[in-house]
Formats: C-alpha cells, sequence, structure tokens
C-alpha cells in the first residue's frame, strides 16, 4: 500500500541515501568515530526490531527531548532497496560534512533535503567515492530572494527540462525530488522504504547546554 503524499508536505526532512548495506555503512561510521560526544553532550544508541514504522520515530523523539534540544538520526536499510541504506537526520544540512567522509571512505552517497516551511528548499547532492563525481542541484528561498543553482555534470536520472523553466521554484521542487528518488530505486511514497526487514538503529545526541 502506497503512502499518502501529504506527509511530505510538513516541515522539512533531510535524507542521506547510501549504495552500501547497512553493515558496511556502520562500519564506516565507527571508522570516523561518529560516536563521539563530549561533556555538554550524550550519545544513545537504540536498535529497532525490523518492520518497524520508521518514518513516525523522529516525531516521537522530539515530543521526548524538544526539537532544540536534540539531534536525531535513523540508520536502516528499507524493504525496497536491500543493500543500500538510509541515513534520516534532524539536522538541516542534511549531514554535509558526514556524506563527503562516507564519500571518502568509497561508499556512493546522495544527499536530498525537503523544506516546506514558511521559506522553502529543496536540494540533491551527489557524492560518488573519492569524490569522483560530484553534483548539486539547489533551489533556496530566502524572502526577498530566491536562487537556482546547480554545479556538476547532469546525471541519467535528471530531466534537463525541469531547469530551463522560467519560474526558479518550479526547476527543483519536492515532486522532482521524489521522481528522482524513485528513479534511483527509492520510493519515498511506498511504506517498505519506512521500513526494514534488518534492524535499524536510532542515533540521538541530546544536548545538555552551551559548551
Amino acid at each position: 500500500m502506497e503512502m499518502d503524499n501529504s506527509f511530505l508536505y510538513r516541515g522539512q526532512m533531510q535524507l542521506m541515501l547510501l549504495v552500501a548495506p547497512i553493515e558496511t555503512v556502520l562500519a564506516s561510521l565507527e571508522a570516523i568515530e561518529w560516536y563521539q560526544y563530549s561533556d555538554y553532550n550524550t550519545f544513545e544508541r537504540v536498535t529497532i526490531i525490523p518492520n518497524t514504522d520508521l518514518y513516525h520515530i523522529m516525531d516521537i523523539e522530539y515530543k521526548t527531548h524538544g526539537i532544540e534540544n536534540t539531534e536525531i538520526n535513523i540508520i536502516w536499510e528499507p524493504s525496497i532497496a536491500p543493500g543500500h541504506t538510509v541515513i534520516r537526520t534532524s539536522l538541516t544540512d542534511g549531514r554535509y560534512t558526514l556524506s563527503h567522509r562516507l564519500a571518502k571512505n568509497g561508499i556512493d552517497c546522495y544527499r536530498f533535503n525537503v523544506n516546506n516551511d514558511i521559506l522553502p528548499a529543496y536540494f540533491f547532492h551527489r557524492i560518488s567515492p573519492n569524490k569522483a563525481i560530484e553534483r548539486v542541484v539547489q533551489y533556496i528561498n530566502e524572502g526577498d530572494m530566491e536562487e537556482f543553482y546547480q554545479e556538476g555534470e547532469l546525471l541519467p536520472f535528471e530531466n534537463s527540462g525541469y531547469y530551463r523553466r522560467r519560474r526558479k521554484k518550479d526547476r527543483i521542487n519536492l515532486d522532482i525530488i521524489v521522481e528522482y528518488m524513485s528513479a534511483l530505486g527509492w520510493d519515498i511514497l511506498d511504506d517498505n522504504f519506512w521500513r526494514s526487514n534488518k534492524e535499524a538503529y536510532k542515533d540521538s545526541r541530546i544536548f545538555k547546554g552551551n559548551k
């Protein structure tokens, strides 16, 4: 059963899509010391049983700790894309630095960002292993200014006709991001994208205050 796509039009969603099984991704996160914490935050990892609804876990965590005090990362291998891994993060930059570090470790990485707040922003970013290929397409609305930006060579799943549209906000938007993700095998409107046949993980950093 497919999901009602109205859930996508609320707030923000940052997804990192990795062309590697979850075991490889977890080992790479360990190697780059993803789990570091300091005296002003705590790190917690919770294992999530297979076939759990992973979309709503972030909402539950916010209700417990508050949006401003918590960084949440959900890590799973979608049922519809075995051998691939998703990291959904609460950070608005979509964990830009982490994606570069994972690519340096040989993992093909795509980042997709959807922000449907008052000032919308949409982007996708692809970094191939060792940064041999890098591609960025983004739209940002800052109220008094709109910006459309692209860099790198067109990828096979892209429609270059979109980028010639007159209105900048129509060149990359939610519908186009969903289309691109589906073309890559990650259909976020399918229930099984948000479920896994394997254990998933919720990594949380709870901030106690400023350093």
